[in-house]
């Protein structure tokens, strides 16, 4: 066999190989479902119409600016308790510190339900129903794994 031929065999294997890798990255994602973000399923479970999409995106942008500002206190103070990890700091202030970054996280708890809580309010009477139903599954859209773009 020719060198020739030897490349030209290989120049066409790895082509096809190729062809083959760029296709089954196109197929497979058209092939899975788009997962939604918490956003649209919740406009979606509470058949929202385009006034209450706009008032909930709004409260979205209040929701993401607050915990925003309270996950970098947090990350702030939790830098100021590991720089005390090569210091022999007294314990008070390590518990200060932990007690600081838990008052930001119940914060945080209370920002939620302060979202969930406006939700509710732009609710008609009628969405009330789907608002109780969508309360029971709320946990599953929030948990690990499934972090919302803030």
């Amino acid at each position: 066999m020719s060198k020739l031929r030897i490349v030209t065999t290989l120049s066409i294997g790895l082509l096809i190989i190729n062809i083959l890798l760029v296709g089954f990255i196109l197929f497979k994602r058209n092939g899975h479902p788009r997962i939604e973000g918490p956003r649209n399923i919740i406009i979606e479970k509470l058949h929202f119409d385009e006034a209450q999409v706009v008032k909930y995106d709004t409260l979205i942008q209040w929701h993401r600016k607050e915990i925003r500002q309270i996950e970098s206190e947090i990350i702030n103070i939790k830098n100021q308790l590991y720089s005390h990890l090569s210091t022999n700091s007294l314990a008070d202030v390590k518990d200060s510190l932990i007690q600081e970054i838990t008052l930001r996280q119940i914060s945080i708890e209370r920002i939620h339900l302060k979202h969930f809580e406006d939700i509710k309010l732009l609710c008609r009477d009628k969405q009330l129903d789907d608002y109780q139903k969508l309360t029971k599954e709320l946990a599953s859209y929030f948990g690990p794994g499934n972090k919302q773009k803030r």
